[in-house]
């Protein structure tokens, strides 16, 4: 084989790793922890730790655009894939299992300048993986939502009394506890159900706990 030809082969793999590296966004996470989660196209995430890796499609759970984003009132405009950038909030190693607490912030529409697409949907998910890191339970809980009228009315983050934040919150536990409070208004038939959202780090194997009650809209 010539130098040149493998000097091509070389490029060529150089050129498809920095691709590969461009299709995963890595999750805001602690330098520290062993279990290292990426976001992917089509609402999935990448679970790595050491040589052990597998991927885990979110897709028919999440709340949001998780495909492509469009700018609908621009006909030259062309979709951009959506890659999902987690936030991860709690991680422990418990029995010989993980669980995963995450946080997933989406558009709340794929047309930019549709219903809701300028709106944020925040997506919490939890995991409990084995030591192949497949996924043997899994919780989901959307807290906030547009489509739907779910709005987020008490948690603790980072900034949670600016502007920013409320429209695009990072939620933060305290003290080992990450605990929201969440409405879903039904103007319709005029009433609300009000719920309560609870993790607690040093009990992971709870998951998301959740509790909710109605109360009419007067």
């Amino acid at each position: 084989m010539s130098s040149h030809v493998k000097g091509l082969i070389v490029f060529a793999v150089f050129m498809l790793c920095i691709a590969t590296a461009q299709q995963t966004n890595p999750a805001e996470q602690s330098a520290s922890d062993p279990l290292r989660i990426a976001g992917l196209n089509g609402g999935k995430l990448k679970l790595t730790l050491g040589r052990t890796s597998s991927t885990v499609d979110l897709s028919s759970k999440l709340s949001g655009c998780w495909g492509a984003i469009y700018d609908g009132a621009d006909r030259q405009s062309k979709p951009s894939r959506v890659m999902l950038l987690p936030r991860v909030l709690d991680m422990v190693q418990k029995n010989g299992v993980w669980y995963v607490a995450a946080q997933v912030n989406l558009n709340g529409g794929c047309n930019v300048n549709g219903m809701c697409g300028a709106s944020t949907t925040v997506n919490l998910i939890w995991l409990k993986l084995d030591q192949k890191l497949t996924v043997s339970k899994q919780q989901f809980s959307v807290v906030q939502n547009c489509l739907d009228e779910t709005e987020l009315t008490q948690w603790i983050g980072r900034g949670s009394n600016d502007v920013d934040n409320a429209l695009n919150p990072k939620l933060e536990l305290s003290k080992g506890v990450l605990s929201i409070g969440f409405e879903i208004s039904d103007y319709a038939n005029k009433f609300k159900t009000v719920s309560k959202l609870r993790y607690e780090h040093r009990a992971p194997e709870k998951g998301l706990q959740i509790s909710s009650q109605r109360v009419a809209i007067k």
